[in-house]
């Protein structure tokens, strides 16, 4: 499944969805997934679309999904070692 970038700002977790995201080139935040794309205008858009729509997007969210979970992972690990009170 495809998403925009509008869709990302729902509490931040839309890879965790196994989404494959579109993101307009001024709009890119946070870590960069495995298949996040950026697209520059509606022609790009569509060119970029026409050409995603021949690969297996239930995987490539799955790979979304899969590096999303290893960055919080990493993040909540890091969190957690800098606040633990030995």
């Amino acid at each position: 499944m495809l998403i925009s970038q509008w869709g990302r700002m729902l509490n931040g977790s839309i890879a965790l969805a196994r989404l494959v995201i579109l993101s307009r080139i001024v709009g890119t935040r946070g870590e960069l997934l495995p298949y996040e794309y950026t697209y520059l205008d509606y022609a790009n858009l569509k060119i970029k679309l026409s050409k995603l729509l021949e690969y297996d997007l239930g995987k490539m969210g799955y790979e979304n999904m899969v590096e999303a979970l290893s960055i919080a992972s990493k993040n909540y690990n890091e969190l957690r070692e800098k606040f633990l009170i030995t």
